[in-house]
């Protein structure tokens, strides 16, 4: 049986990793080498992600895989630290427990609010009574953080109202609080992690692809890899798939890690009613801004975010804290990468070197860099960041994957599941699409 693999990120990785070693295995990437979002770009000695990458998960298989194809670079444990600028104080995360030193009205107003929603509601999580996330926040936070906080980042990263949002992907990304807790914030100031994530690993060397350096090591003969391999057309009846280069792929079964939307322009014959589904579903991209030099300023975090409409980004992360060796000196150089969320609902508002600029002097006027220009600037837009988790998605993904399970195809990953799953989740989502595929194979 030969089965195409489309998409060379983790998740087409993972599928190629794990089908039989009797399945003739073709991996097609379009780019020129694989890792998707797992990419890294190593610029005059500064190390970027594409996109913050911290490695925390506790899966027993996962931590294995991952230690696994590291081996060779190294691994770098650290402990975590997070932290948030609200009403221009930078403060720990999450704000629910570190109120004090915000404004005085903001912090009556947050506490007063979470004690009697906690009266209200019970200590009970209400994710499953709840029609969208603003209901969410409402019911568990209560207003007072609903309006000064968690609305106003929802919009900075998600391009949406929280209203537009479902509430199963919230799970344990939200941190709920302990009333007692929450008065002890607001009263003391206090260091209180209650972050989801402790401690992270990193390769010591390489970034994050390091990581898709060691699986492709681990790929048997029977996976041939064809980067820079384009699909224009892919014909479901006949099995087969038109590249770009005017080459063509014959396959008996098919895996795909693409997007959903990407995937569906390539596909012939598509019925109407899976097309109107895959053109309701949304996303947002994001724009990530690179800086490096010695004028970035210290402070104990790894990465921040930014609730508030001062700044332009939601979040800022600092490369040079993940491992040693992220910058070309150590000692006096250190690196920002910051982000911008766009999608349909709320293109960018100018061009990226216009707000990499504005982000740069509002950096500078937060005192995380000095007000020179930074000896590094560099941007990279990234078109599929996150699915968003629109209350439609659900009926849409299930009537696409319906479909294309019709057609002998499986897809896998974030995006050919269409769903908010991390590193972890996607490696596993490969994994199971090609035990499906064996199952099959041995039938």
């Amino acid at each position: 049986m030969k089965t195409a693999v489309l998409g060379g990120g983790l998740a087409g990785i993972s599928a190629a990793l794990h089908l039989d070693s009797g399945i003739e295995v073709e991996l097609l990437e379009k780019e020129d080498r694989l890792g998707g979002l797992l990419r890294t770009d190593v610029i005059d000695g500064f190390v970027y992600d594409y996109g913050p990458h911290l490695f925390f998960h506790q899966d027993p298989y996962f931590v294995d895989t991952f230690e696994r194809a590291i081996r060779s670079v190294g691994i770098e444990k650290r402990m975590a630290r997070t932290g948030q600028d609200s009403f221009r104080k930078l403060i720990d995360f999450p704000y629910s427990l570190h109120l004090h030193g915000l404004p005085q009205e903001v912090v009556v107003k947050c506490a007063n609010d979470f004690v009697q929603c906690r009266i209200r509601e019970g200590n009970g999580p209400v994710v499953n009574q709840t029609k969208n996330y603003e209901e969410y926040c409402r019911r568990y936070f209560g207003d007072g953080f609903t309006d000064h906080f968690m609305i106003p980042y929802a919009m900075k990263i998600w391009t949406v109202h929280p209203r537009d949002l479902d509430v199963d992907w919230v799970g344990e990304r939200i941190v709920l609080p302990d009333v007692n807790e929450v008065i002890r914030g607001a009263l003391t100031d206090r260091k209180l992690a209650g972050n989801y994530i402790k401690e992270f690993r990193y390769p010591k060397k390489g970034g994050t692809e390091s990581f898709v350096r060691g699986l492709q090591r681990e790929l048997r003969p029977n996976v041939k890899i064809r980067p820079s391999s384009e699909i224009v057309r892919l014909h479901p009846d006949r099995k087969k798939i038109e590249l770009a280069n005017g080459s063509t792929v014959e396959y008996d079964a098919l895996i795909s890690s693409l997007p959903l939307p990407e995937f569906g322009k390539m596909i012939t014959d598509l019925p109407a009613s899976v097309r109107d589904a895959i053109n309701g579903l949304r996303w947002f991209g994001v724009l990530l801004i690179n800086y490096g030099g010695s004028s970035v300023r210290p402070n104990p975090y790894q990465w921040i975010y930014f609730d508030q409409q001062d700044y332009s980004c939601h979040r800022i992360h600092y490369p040079s804290k993940l491992a040693d060796g992220m910058t070309p000196d150590d000692r006096s150089m250190a690196s920002i990468q910051a982000e911008i969320s766009f999608s349909s609902f709320r293109p960018l508002a100018a061009s990226p070197d216009a707000l990499a600029e504005k982000i740069w002097a509002q950096l500078g006027a937060g005192e995380y860099v000095d007000r020179v220009s930074p000896q590094l600037r560099n941007i990279r837009p990234i078109e599929y960041a996150y699915a968003i988790m629109t209350k439609e998605r659900h009926r849409q993904v299930a009537h696409i994957r319906d479909y294309l399970e019709s057609r002998h195809i499986t897809t896998c990953g974030r995006f050919g599941e269409w769903d908010y799953i991390w590193t972890d989740k996607v490696l596993l989502s490969g994994k199971s699409a090609a035990e499906k595929m064996n199952a099959r194979h041995r039938s």
